[in-house]
């Protein structure tokens, strides 16, 4: 678990009725997602992702390096492909520079990158998370502008947009804007993505087109955000 606020990581094992902590870092971290039994994070101002060994707490350097670019976001396929949403750096709004998904294989190689559609127009504005399904659609949280309000893009394989999701009509509007912050992808390929400020979950299919939501705030379930991979639905 990261705590960006408290500058601190810990490894913790949930047991019947308390909580072992396994490690304990004081370091600060952006992104955080598990690669090869260990746990990769993003930390600030670094072109290099870190690698931490999960029972040691060492901290080394990672072979995913995406210099002159920095990293915003991570996530890893259960094939071990590591994609980052990457920005060139600067003012994060209103847009400027490069705003980019680099894949890379379990090796650093670089696979591929997301950046322009078939009209070179920005994909992104600024790429805060990604997941990807079991059949390789990339689902990327955007965010907009300095208030999160975002949209969720879905991208096949190749590229193409699949969909853009900015919220539902039901729920959100001009006073309760669409506020994406975490996204997860489930064994059946549906997209989970959170809305903190308005206590939602939004249900999309693999395509990026609305299934249903649920009021969290209702259901007396709160403060619905993603802080790791390890997030498992049926």
């Amino acid at each position: 678990m990261g705590d960006t606020a408290r500058s601190k990581l810990q490894h913790v094992e949930l047991q019947k009725n308390r909580t072992e902590i396994i490690t304990s870092l004081n370091t600060k971290i952006y992104g955080i997602t598990t690669h090869s039994n260990n746990i990769l994070v993003k930390t600030k101002g670094e072109t290099k992702l870190k690698l931490i060994n999960a029972m040691t707490g060492e901290i080394t350097d990672s072979i995913n390096d995406i210099n002159p670019l920095k990293p915003i976001s991570i996530y890893v396929t259960s094939d071990h492909r590591v994609f980052i949403g990457a920005w060139s750096g600067g003012k994060a709004f209103p847009a400027s520079g490069r705003r980019v998904v680099v894949v890379m294989d379990q090796e650093g190689k670089q696979l591929q990158e997301y950046e322009n559609n078939k009209h070179n127009k920005r994909l992104f504005t600024y790429p805060r998370c990604i997941s990807v399904t079991s059949n390789g659609n990339i689902c990327v949280v955007d965010h907009l502008d300095i208030d999160h309000r975002g949209r969720v893009t879905v991208l096949s394989p190749g590229g193409d947009i699949l969909g853009i999701y900015i919220g539902h009509p039901d729920v959100n509007t001009e006073k309760k804007p669409f506020k994406p912050v975490g996204i997860r992808t489930t064994p059946s390929d549906n997209i989970v993505v959170t809305d903190v400020d308005n206590h939602l979950l939004h249900i999309l299919s693999d395509q990026g087109q609305v299934i249903t939501y649920y009021n969290l705030h209702e259901s007396e379930v709160l403060n619905n955000t993603f802080q790791s991979g390890n997030v498992n639905f049926k």
